[in-house]
């Protein structure tokens, strides 16, 4: 095994008060959206760049909460290699990946680093650079192979078995056995044997944008899309809008991130009217009516998701580049207990696809009666990427010239507003 032995980087951080939140961002490290993982109430890993050094990824660590960070482990620049995408098992373990599609690890928090010399040939032998997945009841490592597949290993990557034959996005299991994920041909996947096996629980009609499923228990799951919350009692059979005490559909953008500690308590990012508005909501009785924070000045962040490990101890990691990460230790204190009713303005339905897209990219109205009105392609940003004309049921955009990344599709026509997330690469 080839071994690199790093020296930690300590890094200085503002602790900064914001009413029940307290800002915990590294100063030298930009970290990336989506990126954060929390192993406890003190134990924080999150990805991004090393603003001091070569302008690299790297991966960072804070076992005091966020007081400080240390970089563990940073991408070569001589020869170049990219650090892709990690996952971390406990406060000291964790593996990542590279662009040259090889898998390193640590078991010392990176003070040394170790390459897996070889991968076996019936499972991922060229690695993805983009998903890794976890069982943390036992530390199974889930990921996205070469050829699309998700491939299983229960022995630290010295073997790998083939899980599932597509991919899989969201994977979460609530005990050692059973699991749920979202993948395959836009259903939600269950697995009763550790995600050795998986089975369809619920297709979606059309192809829909899904942001996260979690399920609490056996019976109790939620689903966020664009602009609402679902919530399933009865294992994934059917599942039911859950937007008391939210704004109206027609001024949510979108809701990128969903926590829920329990099958009762849970919070919402929920994001408008226009992009730049963040807001959270929490509930305390399974997502039948939901409270906004008496706090949520967040000195214009932009947030991606939450993580958690109990009802008071969550962070809040930030949307694409937009760096701030927040933690709170009391729930992120008080809320609104007002109720207000539910109000859904009528819109067409729209569809996009093919989403991922990397050349062309079709808006479909899904109506009997022809659809007029406007698309606008956004960045996560809210800059107005381009703009067209909607004068039939179908709309076909070249994106070819486009960067990778994501961006909002917002349609307006003389129904309301749609708005959906699409990724580009």
């Amino acid at each position: 095994m080839k071994k690199v032995l790093l020296i930690s980087l300590i890094m200085v951080i503002r602790l900064t008060s914001f009413g029940q939140w307290v800002d915990i961002t590294p100063e030298n490290v930009l970290i990336y959206g989506s990126s954060g993982i929390m192993i406890d109430s003190l134990t924080l890993f999150a990805q991004g760049y090393d603003s001091m050094g070569a302008g690299y990824p790297c991966i960072s660590r804070t076992i005091d909460g966020g007081k400080n960070w240390d970089i563990i482990a940073r991408s070569s620049y001589k020869p170049v290699e990219i650090i892709s995408n990690y996952i971390a098992l406990s406060k000291d373990t964790f593996i990542y990946s590279t662009h040259l599609r090889n898998l390193y690890y640590s078991t010392d928090g990176g003070i040394t680093i170790l390459k897996f010399d070889s991968l076996p040939g019936g499972g991922p032998l060229n690695v993805s650079n983009k998903v890794f997945h976890t069982n943390n009841f036992t530390k199974d490592i889930f990921m996205l192979g070469n050829d699309y597949k998700m491939y299983k290993t229960s022995d630290f990557c010295k073997t790998w078995s083939e899980a599932f034959s597509k991919n899989l996005s969201f994977i979460h299991f609530i005990n050692p056995l059973i699991g749920f994920a979202w993948g395959g041909n836009y259903e939600i996947q269950k697995t009763t044997d550790g995600g050795n096996n998986w089975f369809p629980i619920y297709t979606f009609e059309g192809k829909p944008y899904i942001s996260k499923v979690l399920f609490t228990n056996e019976n109790s799951g939620f689903y966020i899309t664009q602009d609402e919350i679902f919530k399933s009692t009865d294992a994934g059979t059917t599942w039911k809008s859950k937007s008391v005490g939210l704004p109206p559909n027609v001024d949510i953008d979108w809701i990128p991130g969903m926590f829920f500690n329990d099958s009762l308590r849970g919070w919402l990012i929920v994001v408008g009217p226009g992009l730049n508005n963040y807001t959270i909501y929490r509930t305390n009785d399974g997502a039948e009516s939901w409270h906004k924070l008496q706090y949520n000045d967040f000195n214009n962040s932009r947030f991606a998701h939450f993580t958690g490990t109990d009802t008071n101890n969550m962070v809040l990691w930030p949307q694409d580049n937009n760096r701030w990460i927040y933690r709170t230790t009391n729930g992120g204190g008080p809320y609104s207990d007002t109720k207000e009713k539910p109000f859904l303005i009528s819109y067409h339905k729209y569809n996009i696809y093919p989403n991922p897209a990397s050349q062309i990219l079709t808006v479909r109205c899904e109506s009997d009666v022809p659809c007029t009105g406007s698309m606008q392609l956004y960045s996560l940003q809210g800059l107005l990427i381009l703009q067209k004309e909607i004068i039939a049921n179908e709309t076909v955009i070249d994106i070819s010239a486009l960067p990778n990344g994501f961006y909002m599709v917002k349609v307006v026509d003389k129904k309301g507003v749609w708005v959906s997330k699409v990724v580009m690469e």
